[in-house]
């Protein structure tokens, strides 16, 4: 069973476009699950019945949506996906396909890893949940990619792409909400930094924040 689930904040009209893509793929999801920070995606009359939607009431922030998903997902294998993503005919069946040879995490090489990526359960049971504390964005990426390393695990490359808008939501938001933005990039900055003793690519510890607790 692969399940699609996607975080959203607004921006339910590049929901709506990446939905399209995925029905009409080779390989179809078997399962949705729609995390809405926004609140109101209910409103929208295309979304089908047969598509959960969860309104967590507030935003989650992207590691807190990735979770709720995972929580939800019946699948043992689920993509998660950005709302400024659009999905080729073939993106779903040939990531599933390295997924079934073993593979804990599966993304595409023509693209940010996290913008679209396939995770097995067992996997995130190993790793654990997306730190949360990285909110509402940047930084929850490293953070898991490095968590599996220091694991023995690491990315598994499919052969295909997709296309990738890129930072779809914050290029909506307003120059108050950019500034906002940016101090909280770099509050996640600082966070990372103490973690894991430097920046990403820099890291020197080996277990969170050197021993020493959050």
């Amino acid at each position: 069973m692969l399940t699609l689930g996607v975080p959203t904040l607004r921006r339910y009209d590049l929901l709506e476009l990446l939905l399209a893509t995925a029905k009409d793929g080779d390989r179809k999801p078997d399962e949705y699950i729609i995390v809405d920070n926004g609140g109101s995606l209910g409103e929208r009359r295309w979304i089908d019945p047969e598509m959960k939607v969860v309104t967590p009431g507030k935003n989650l922030g992207v590691a807190g949506g990735w979770n709720e998903i995972m929580q939800k997902a019946g699948g043992e294998h689920v993509l998660i996906v950005g709302d400024d993503v659009r999905l080729h005919k073939d993106t779903l069946l040939e990531m599933e396909k390295v997924a079934l040879g073993g593979a804990g995490f599966v993304r595409s090489g023509h693209a940010p890893a996290f913008s679209c990526f396939l995770i097995a359960r067992w996997l995130w049971e190993k790793v654990g949940p997306f730190d949360e504390r990285f909110w509402p964005a940047y930084f929850e990426d490293n953070d898991y990619h490095l968590r599996m390393k220091l694991l023995g695990y690491d990315f598994a490359t499919a052969p295909v792409g997709y296309d990738h808008t890129g930072s779809g939501t914050v290029k909506s938001f307003s120059d108050t909400e950019l500034s906002i933005h940016h101090a909280r990039f770099e509050a996640n900055k600082r966070r990372y930094i103490a973690k894991w003793g430097g920046p990403p690519h820099q890291e020197t510890f080996k277990v969170p924040f050197n021993g020493r607790g959050s």
